[in-house]
């Protein structure tokens, strides 16, 4: 394919997302019931949403200090949820740690090609996290509800 075809294919793409209006808006049919999860999950949709104010703005420093702050604070979370899954002897630990390492490995390979074009990563990488957290929280986070409540965890 022409050379000239790709970069005009890629800057009409580009031009596109970045005219598209796309907050996620927090529902509660996500709610896991369990208030410092819940705050975490939105905490991270408002760092989505802050990620995607940064990309409208045609910074390129303010895309890849958002992204960072993203991936910082989802590992945090990740932690936290790991942790409390050790600490309760939750069945399904190891299946649901093995979702965050996936989605850690995807993010990675984002991160790798930060520097190339952070404005059409932030867009993928957006669609990735956006399609990846309600999946998730609706099929894996909900399974750990009942250990955490019966741990005390509300």
């Amino acid at each position: 394919m022409d050379k000239k075809y790709l970069i005009l294919e890629q800057w009409f793409k580009i031009y596109t997302m970045r005219k598209m209006v796309k907050y996620i808006d927090w529902d509660d049919r996500f709610s896991v019931d369990v208030r410092q999860i819940d705050r975490q999950h939105k905490h991270f949709v408002g760092l989505m949403n802050k990620l995607f104010e940064a990309m409208q703005s045609d910074k390129k420093d303010a895309v890849s200090k958002v992204i960072d702050e993203l991936v910082t604070y989802a590992d945090a979370h990740f932690a936290n949820e790991e942790a409390y899954f050790y600490k309760f002897h939750y069945d399904d630990a190891e299946a649901h740690i093995a979702e965050h390492r996936k989605i850690r490995a995807e993010v990675g390979e984002f991160l790798a090609r930060k520097d190339e074009n952070p404005f059409e990563l932030g867009y993928s990488l957006f669609d990735l996290l956006e399609d990846w957290l309600f999946k998730h929280i609706i099929t894996m986070d909900k399974k750990y509800v009942s250990c955490f409540k019966e741990h005390g965890l509300h």
